[in-house]
């Protein structure tokens, strides 16, 4: 029987952990969508004008167009994140308090086709984008950001031009992240695609009793 206490203490332990991050994950603002498709705007945004604020957001691009740039998400004069035309190349551009714009170039070999976590995350002059948990770059901007606008300013998913790629569990949060946080995000998973990462819908279990060698019960504990 030590062996059965053994395993229920790590099922325990799991479930608990599971329970842990799934509590920490902020809420949803979209759980998913097409690029390929016009999306309405998302207009509730909490504490709208903050310079302290975070995005996260599932991609997955399905196909490649050299014709146009690729929005992922913008705000009107906030920012704006989006994919080169011809390359892989992940850009954020920030809106100054000036009227100027700063672009910082966050990657030049973004994957294709599989799922990869972004998350922007800014405070005040600093901007830290992370991919897939992991910090890509930490910028300080030239000049102040230029202040959000309100509710009356939405965010945009995708842009005036659609093309071939997948969105899931858009989150946003007003402060910045810190790199647990976002971390903790991405263990949570893509919920709205498959369940999550580590969704107990990924994973079975089953508890063997051997009583004499041979199986006494079996039991799918999840």
């Amino acid at each position: 029987m030590n062996y059965v206490i053994i395993v229920l203490g790590i099922i325990v332990v799991f479930l608990l952990y599971y329970v842990y991050i799934r509590l920490l994950t902020p809420s949803v603002i979209k759980q998913s969508a097409k690029l390929n498709e016009t999306n309405p705007p998302i207009s509730y945004l909490k504490d709208p004008t903050s310079l302290h604020y975070a995005y996260g957001i599932w991609l997955y691009v399905n196909s490649w167009d050299n014709t146009k740039e690729k929005v992922i998400i913008s705000r009107d004069k906030n920012f704006s994140l989006y994919l080169d035309a011809t390359s892989a190349t992940l850009y954020c551009k920030m809106y100054l308090d000036d009227d100027t714009t700063q672009l910082i170039t966050i990657t030049n070999n973004f994957p294709l086709q599989k799922w990869v976590y972004i998350v922007l995350s800014v405070d005040s002059q600093i901007v830290d984008v992370y991919l897939n948990g992991k910090l890509v770059i930490s910028q300080k901007i030239t000049k102040t950001p230029k202040m959000p606008g309100d509710s009356t300013v939405p965010l945009l998913l995708g842009g005036a031009d659609t093309w071939d790629a997948n969105v899931a569990d858009l989150i946003r949060v007003s402060h910045a992240m810190s790199p647990q946080e976002v971390m903790n995000n991405y263990i949570s998973g893509y919920n709205s695609v498959v369940g999550g990462i580590f969704s107990m819908s990924s994973y079975k279990a089953n508890l063997k009793v051997l009583k004499n060698g041979e199986i006494f019960a079996d039991t799918q504990l999840f």
